[in-house]
């Protein structure tokens, strides 16, 4: 499935021009249903089914009307995105992708958004970990600092943490890698973590549960989501730093925050093209 790109972003690079797992674009209305995948989400309207813009269908869901994020219109520099207003607000993969996630090794995250608090985790996407029982690996930000940790056994896991205080209801564009022993945290374009905490290696094992967006479990948990999620992008392995700073490049100038960029960022002033 091709993805029709128009007015500035017509002739600009986009991350429709690199191969990803999954692609949860908050900004694009014809990807945001109101039911199951008919009506695109109006305006304040509840959200069913957020679809996947990676052209793998991997679209996700919420079938219990109080448990919907629900969809903004205008809410950056004239974007869409997705506004989870409490820790009881999740979207689920479907059973059948959850293989296309149980990465062992090797992962990309790459996250626009805002937390609405500075306390508790806010996990904004999780595979497998439900229980100190379960491996998978999952992602959170928090006042201290935002990471993507995997867990192959209880009390076993790594962390990429990209550092530093995160203010609430302020906008990040943070990027996450993990390819064994080599590891990186950005925030706002800049390399923020080079180490990863308590092992020398990610080792996130396969696990048998689905993908989680905005969620830690499936019940109201104070390490639930709460704020606004505008860009998700999944990749199995690790993009090069060019096309790395290329997300971030593209991101800012989508959104207009360009000024958090650094001033040696190649983005920083040009948009990237492909």
């Amino acid at each position: 499935m091709s993805w029709i790109i128009t007015g500035s972003q017509k002739n600009n690079w986009t991350p429709a021009d690199i191969t990803t797992a999954l692609w949860l674009d908050g900004s694009d209305n014809s990807t945001i249903f109101s039911d199951a995948g008919i009506t695109p989400a109006t305006d304040g309207a509840a959200v069913r089914q957020w679809n996947d813009k990676s052209g793998n269908n991997r679209h996700v869901t919420q079938s219990t009307a109080g448990n919907r994020p629900e969809f903004t219109a205008n809410s950056l520099n004239g974007r869409g995105s997705i506004a989870f207003a409490d820790t009881s607000r999740w979207l689920l993969g479907a059973v059948g992708d959850e293989s296309a996630f149980d990465f062992t090794s090797t992962l990309y995250v790459f996250f626009v958004g805002q937390i609405a608090a500075s306390s508790g985790a806010n996990v904004f996407i999780n595979k497998g970990r439900a229980t100190f029982s379960d491996t998978g690996w999952y992602g959170d930000i928090n006042s201290a600092n935002p990471s993507l940790i995997g867990i192959t056994a209880p009390s076993s896991w790594s962390s990429v943490d990209a550092q530093g205080t995160i203010a609430a209801n302020t906008d990040y564009i943070y990027s996450f890698e993990a390819n064994g022993s080599t590891v990186r945290a950005r925030k706002n374009g800049t390399t923020t973590s080079t180490t990863v905490n308590n092992k020398a290696s990610w080792a996130a094992s396969a696990n048998n549960q689905t993908l989680l967006i905005g969620g830690y479990n499936t019940l109201p948990s104070s390490a639930n989501y709460e704020g606004i999620m505008r860009q998700i992008i999944v990749m199995p392995t690790v993009p090069s730093l060019a096309i790395i700073q290329k997300l971030e490049g593209w991101a800012a100038h989508y959104y207009g925050l360009t000024a958090d960029l650094p001033a040696d960022h190649p983005y920083k002033t040009a948009i990237p093209v492909p």
